[in-house]
């Protein structure tokens, strides 16, 4: 196969050709006069807009990329040469020689929904209509997590077994302050090189925002979160599972002064097995439900309850994080089942009066981006709201 630029409007008819085949084969969902008005467009106002690479087999043309800037504007295959690598070879050439993060995806097209998060793309915000202001939902996806595939396809850490992307991010998309949540399931436990070159490589491409005063030079990073798991730590599970191995941007400080962390028993695994068994996409390896079983309820309740303690500490930073954490596990205590932090927030909060009512719908509105809190502003009434969703949830649990 070769990738090379196309040689220009000579070329238009073929790649028009390509990209008949390859609408016919994945987009049903065009309505007839829609797909008539792209095509008609593609050589006069799609293709001299953005840079074009042609890959070729045996000096056939069988795809095509366009580009412009970080952007990847398109992407087709023709349906005969499906399955042979030739969308993979066209984007690792975009991002590798032209830069590419960012793309958009018809949410209708779920097979290039698949190839793109299977490569590291995460949707990071949705729209109802296409650029044209027509009705077919498009997906923006950034490519958060290409690295990190790459380096567990080089290096497999302890002989990989599985990677799963889960949280917000397989389930509704991102939350302007979301972690990209990565569950990796192993054979062995990672070695202390395994650890180490795992977390420099983690480091090198997480941040957040709110390092922007201590670690300015990562503040524009989107945080990660990953976790590893023996696969026998797990299955079966006990009440108190062993981590092998977690990175959090929380973590930053100790990680750069060498603290590698190391396995350690955690009963909120639980917790975390739990939602990636309720929404998760698998990138890599075996299905997760092949490999672990269902969380039992029971110990779902009892781990959700474990958790109590920590978040009955001083909340004095993290005070959003605290209120949607019990809120969340209020709803799983009661209903058996994982939900969303601002479906959580919405939930409860209805059982609540005045200030506390307010005060748990802000944190929902502030977790979904919709305002911004200074929460040192609200720190009493946050202590005082922690304790009266800690009474709810011993209720839910002894009643």
């Amino acid at each position: 196969m070769r990738i090379r630029d196309a040689v220009g409007r000579a070329e238009y008819p073929r790649l028009v050709a390509i990209w008949r085949s390859a609408v016919d084969a994945t987009h049903g969902f065009l309505a007839d006069a829609d797909r008539a008005d792209i095509e008609g467009q593609l050589a006069d106002t799609y293709f001299p807009a953005v840079r074009l690479t042609v890959a070729e087999i045996d000096g056939v043309p069988v795809g095509f990329a366009g580009t412009a800037g970080e952007r990847l504007e398109m992407l087709f295959v023709h349906a005969d040469a499906r399955g042979r690598g030739v969308g993979s070879a066209l984007l690792r050439h975009a991002i590798a020689e032209q830069g590419i993060r960012v793309v958009d995806v018809n949410e209708q097209n779920e097979q290039a929904v698949d190839f793109y998060l299977r490569r590291g793309f995460v949707v990071v915000g949705r729209s109802e209509l296409d650029e044209a202001g027509r009705p077919y939902p498009l997906l923006q996806m950034e490519a958060l997590l290409t690295p990190v595939l790459s380096y567990l396809d080089e290096h497999r850490p302890g002989d990989l077994v599985g990677a799963y992307l889960y949280g917000s991010a397989a389930t509704a998309g991102l939350r302007p302050d979301s972690d990209v949540d990565l569950l990796v399931l192993t054979r062995t436990p990672l070695s202390e090189a395994e650890r180490a070159s795992l977390v420099s490589m983690l480091l090198s491409v997480s941040g957040w925002g709110g390092h922007a005063t201590q670690f300015p030079e990562v503040a524009d990073r989107r945080p990660l979160e990953l976790t590893s798991l023996v696969v026998a730590d797990v299955d079966p599970l006990p009440q108190t599972p062993r981590r092998d191995f977690q990175f959090g941007e929380w973590l930053r400080a100790e990680l750069l002064d060498g603290h590698i962390p190391p396995a350690v028993s955690d009963p909120d695994v639980v917790v975390l097995l739990a939602t990636a068994q309720g929404a998760h996409r698998m990138l890599r390896g075996q299905p997760l439900e092949d490999l672990v079983a269902p969380v039992p309820p029971e110990l779902l309740r009892r781990a959700q309850l474990a958790l109590l303690p920590e978040l009955m500490n001083d909340p004095a930073g993290e005070e959003r994080f605290f209120l949607l954490t019990l809120a969340r596990i209020l709803v799983t205590i009661e209903t058996g089942r994982i939900v969303a932090k601002d479906v959580a927030a919405r939930r409860v909060a209805p059982r609540l009066t005045g200030h506390d009512r307010a005060l748990l719908e802000l944190a929902g509105q502030d977790y979904l981006g919709l305002v911004r809190v200074d929460w040192g502003d609200h720190y009493d009434h946050v202590m005082a709201l922690v304790r009266e969703l800690v009474v709810l949830i011993r209720q839910a649990a002894n009643g």
